[in-house]
Formats: C-alpha cells, sequence, structure tokens
C-alpha cells in the first residue's frame, strides 16, 4: 500500500484517489484500436483483478466492499467514454479520410502526367496539344497557311510537343506536393484543435467528476483518511492525460 504524498491516521484504503484515477485512465485502453494498446489495458485489468482477489483472501470485509464500490464507479466511468470516444474515433477517422483520398487523387493524377506506363494517354495529347499549338501559333503570327509538312514546322511541333509534355509533368507534381502538403496540415490542424478544445476537455471533465465520486466513496469506508490532493487536481489531471498539444503543424 502506497503512503507516498498522503497522510494516514488510522487507517488507508487499498487504493487512493488518484491510483484510481490512472487505473481508470488505463482501463479505456481496453476501447483502443492498437493492438498495443488492448494489451497494456488488458495487462491493468488483469493486475486489478489480482489486486481483488488478494483483498478477498485477507477477509478484510470492509476494503473488498469498498474495491467493489470502486470497480463499479470504474465500469461507469468507462461505458461513458466509450461512448464518447466512438464520435471522437469517427471524427479522426474522417478527417484521415481525407488525407488518403487527396493523397491517392493527385498520386493517380501526378502518375497520368508523368513518363510511366499509366500516362502515355496524357502524354500523347499534351505533346500533340502544345505542338500543334505552337504551328497554329507561328501561322498566325506569320498569316501563312497552317502546314506541318517542312522540316522547320516539324521541328517546331516536336520541340513545343516536348516541352509541353516535360512542362505537365512539372505542373501536376508541383501541385500535388501543395495539395497534399495543405491538407495533410489541415486535416492534422483540426484533429489537434479537436482534441484540445473538446476532447480533451471532456476527459478532464469526466475525470474531475469520478475524482468526487471515489472521495464521496472513500470518506464512507476511511473517514480518517485524509489525502491532501483536491488543490491540485488539475496538475494531477493533465499528469494523467496526454499532452495538450500531440504535434505541431
Amino acid at each position: 500500500m502506497s503512503k507516498g504524498g498522503t497522510n494516514v491516521s488510522d487507517e488507508e484504503p487499498p487504493l487512493t484517489i488518484i491510483a484510481v484515477l490512472n487505473l481508470a485512465w488505463s482501463l479505456i485502453l481496453n476501447l483502443s484500436v492498437n493492438k498495443k494498446d488492448i494489451d497494456i489495458g488488458k495487462e491493468v485489468l488483469k493486475n486489478w483483478n489480482e489486486l481483488s482477489r488478494r483483498i478477498e483472501k485477507l477477509n478484510n470485509t470492509k476494503d473488498s466492499t469498498y474495491l467493489n464500490n470502486i470497480f463499479c464507479l470504474l465500469f461507469g466511468f468507462v461505458e461513458s467514454i466509450a461512448f464518447e470516444r466512438y464520435f471522437y474515433y469517427q471524427y479522426y477517422q474522417t478527417q484521415e479520410k481525407k488525407r488518403i483520398q487527396t493523397i491517392k487523387y493527385w498520386n493517380d493524377l501526378a502518375d497520368m502526367a508523368s513518363f510511366s506506363k499509366d500516362g502515355t494517354i496524357l502524354r500523347i495529347a499534351g505533346f500533340l496539344g502544345v505542338g500543334g499549338g505552337a504551328n497554329v501559333l507561328r501561322d498566325l503570327i506569320s498569316d501563312e497557311a497552317i502546314t506541318a509538312t517542312t522540316s522547320y514546322d516539324i521541328g517546331i511541333f516536336l520541340l513545343f510537343g516536348f516541352i509541353g509534355l516535360v512542362g505537365i509533368v512539372i505542373i501536376v507534381k508541383t501541385l500535388r506536393t501543395r495539395q497534399i502538403r495543405n491538407t495533410v496540415s489541415s486535416t492534422l490542424g483540426e484533429e489537434q484543435k479537436y482534441w484540445e478544445s473538446i476532447a480533451r476537455k471532456n476527459y478532464k471533465k469526466n475525470l474531475k467528476e469520478l475524482y468526487q465520486d471515489i472521495e464521496l466513496i472513500q470518506r464512507q469506508y476511511y473517514p480518517n483518511y485524509n489525502e491532501k490532493s483536491s488543490n491540485d487536481l488539475d496538475k494531477i489531471i493533465d499528469r494523467i492525460l496526454p499532452q495538450p498539444v500531440l504535434f505541431q503543424v
């Protein structure tokens, strides 16, 4: 039983309020879509069950009943968080989908415009379009009939066709880089804003409410125990939760 940071009179609960708050946040890992997080969450739940069994073997009715009440609070907390977390996850999925779709669209367009197999038609169109346009422009300026039979005309056609071909590749790839960078930056910015202004604030609010509920139960079973933590509750919860700024955008 840890006594760090607490004033113990004649009795001490099996878990302090701060320990329960950390436990509550760790149990949320069971709701994750990440396998490593789920494994950690399962390990936390396993340790909780082991603690409960040890208390039961000691035939300490008060400690055992206290833990049972705490477990009910934790179950309600995780259930409530699961509902909120679903909507948070859907929001993040939407932002990720925007990034994937944008990257795929511009990569496909760049492939069509590049010297790859998929870009053959677009290359030919660019080549013929710019090359032919060069001849038309020359004839308009010189008031001569449009023709591509002379060596000069053919040279102009090939030169501007090649320039057009390379130009299309450069323009599309430049636009791709800019659009992908802008989309990634904007969607990550939206995720950061959502986490900092909505999700994290709600998580913090839920943990504060859980603290108050645990405190009532603790006073009921251990009235002589004084855990001085309410004055630093904001700092304690901030240490439990991930930091406000998850990444720089």
